[in-house]
């Protein structure tokens, strides 16, 4: 997943993952709260493709 977001939406993953609320995460980044959340958006729509296609490549695997 990590190679897929930007160097801001993975900074914004990383503290996100430690608890950081949306004010902590948009103070320590300097960018605006609603930044945080679009870009917290963005990454749960790009993890849900990784899920995706993960859960692709492992059915494919087990018809096999």
């Amino acid at each position: 997943l990590l190679e897929k977001l930007t160097p801001l939406e993975a900074e914004i993953f990383k503290k996100y993952g430690l608890n950081s609320s949306y004010k902590e995460i948009s103070i320590s980044l300097s960018v605006p709260a609603k930044c945080v959340d679009n870009a917290l958006t963005r990454i749960r729509k790009k993890a849900y493709e990784v899920y995706i296609q993960f859960k692709a490549e492992n059915d494919a695997d087990t018809r096999k």
